[in-house]
C-alpha cells in the first residue's frame, strides 16, 4: 500500500521550531482511535519514509470459555464492556482506564480523551495535570488501576519500523 501524505504551505504553522514540520503517523486498528498509548513516527516536510508492518494473529479456543477471563488471560467477544467504546480491546480498555484515572486526579481530562457529556475538558490551567497523570500511567498497581485490561482472546497484534528514509 502506497500512500502519500500533503499539505498546503499556507496551512504550516511553525509551532514547535524544535521538532520541526511534519506528520504523525499511528498504525492502529480500525476497532481502535489513535491514542499516546500506539506507537507513532515523525516523518518530516520534504522526507519520505517506508514502513513495513506484520501482523500476528491469535486465537483462543472456544473450549477454553468455560475459564475465567484472569484464568485464560483473555475476554472473549462480548464478555467484557467498556463505557466509551462499541468494542472491546485492550488498547481501548487501557484508555479508557486513563481517562478514568486523568478524571480522578485532574478533576477534568483531555480534550482528545473519551468522556460523557457531563465531564469537564480540562482547561489551559491543567496542562500539566494531564501530562502527570498521563507520564505515570500506567501502573501495575491493580488497586490504584483496576482496570483489567486483558486482550481479546482472538487479537491481531501489529508491528511496525521504519525500513528506509529518503530526502526528496
Amino acid at each position: 500500500l502506497l500512500t502519500y501524505l500533503a499539505i498546503n504551505s499556507n496551512d504550516i504553522r511553525n509551532v514547535c521550531p524544535a521538532i520541526g514540520s511534519g506528520f504523525k503517523v499511528i498504525f492502529h486498528k480500525p476497532n481502535e482511535i489513535p491514542s499516546p498509548l500506539h506507537s507513532s513516527y515523525f516523518v518530516p516536510l520534504g522526507q519520505r519514509k517506508a514502513f513495513t508492518l506484520t501482523a500476528t494473529l491469535t486465537t483462543t479456543n472456544e473450549n477454553l470459555r468455560e475459564y475465567s477471563p484472569d484464568i485464560r488471560k483473555c475476554y472473549f467477544q462480548g464478555e467484557r464492556q467498556l463505557k466509551y467504546f462499541k468494542t472491546y480491546t485492550k488498547t481501548n480498555c487501557e484508555y479508557e482506564c486513563m481517562a478514568n484515572d486523568t478524571l480522578k486526579q485532574c478533576e477534568c481530562v483531555k480534550f482528545s480523551m473519551p468522556r460523557s457529556p457531563d465531564i469537564k475538558v480540562c482547561g489551559t490551567n491543567k496542562i500539566m495535570c494531564n501530562y502527570q497523570a498521563m507520564r505515570l500511567w500506567p501502573q501495575d498497581d491493580d488497586e490504584i488501576y483496576p482496570c483489567n485490561c486483558l486482550p481479546t482472546c482472538t487479537d491481531i497484534k501489529s508491528a511496525s519500523k521504519v525500513i528506509s528514509d529518503c530526502i526528496s
